[in-house]
């Protein structure tokens, strides 16, 4: 693969990891560096799961804490993020690259209040947004998900987890390449 526009997104190859299993943390670093990706260590019961980019989310609720998984959840169907994902999406339209946009609460706060009149603010375009998997490395099953395309929920107690986590994020940074090729990043 190779970067023919060294402007990639910043958190394009970027894992989020929030969990406690020694075998998995061992396994997903090594792969991580094999294969280019970076990985972002949440800390517990922290609100750092809301505050980074990235292609997927690795988490484990008891250690993400039930308070915060709850505001994670609130935070993903919220107009705030919603509409900072709209304006990141216009942004990478207009400049090209990049996912990061600079935005104020009082700006946000404007623009909420008018989001229901810009051209394309609809579920469909919400989906799209939704786009990271996510894999749940826990055993509650009575939990709700959160509102993304894809979301793996595996039980740390089954011995293949580990070998389903890997496979699904080399499938997720498959699909990243894919998505950055198509859009004329890397070739």
């Amino acid at each position: 693969m190779k970067n023919i526009s060294n402007q990639i997104p910043l958190h394009a190859y970027t894992i989020f990891a929030q969990f406690d299993n020694q075998d998995l943390q061992e396994k997903l670093m090594n792969w991580a560096a094999e294969n280019d990706c970076t990985i972002l260590w949440g800390r517990p019961s922290s609100s750092d799961i809301m505050a980074f980019g990235r292609f997927v989310e690795i988490i484990d609720r008891d250690v993400l804490g039930q308070e915060t998984y709850e505001m994670y959840l609130d935070y993903l169907s919220s107009d705030e993020y919603l509409l900072l994902k709209f304006l990141q999406n216009e942004s990478i339209k207009q400049i090209g690259y990049g996912n990061e946009v600079d935005v104020t609460q009082d700006e946000v706060a404007e623009e909420v209040e008018m989001a229901g009149e810009i051209e394309g603010f609809s579920d469909e375009i919400m989906e799209e947004w939704n786009d990271g998997v996510c894999i749940i490395i826990d055993n509650k099953r009575d939990f709700e998900l959160p509102q993304r395309k894809i979301v793996l929920r595996l039980d740390p107690l089954d011995e293949r987890f580990i070998d389903f986590v890997l496979s699904t994020v080399q499938v997720a940074k498959k699909a990243k390449d894919d998505e950055l090729r198509h859009k004329g990043f890397i070739c």
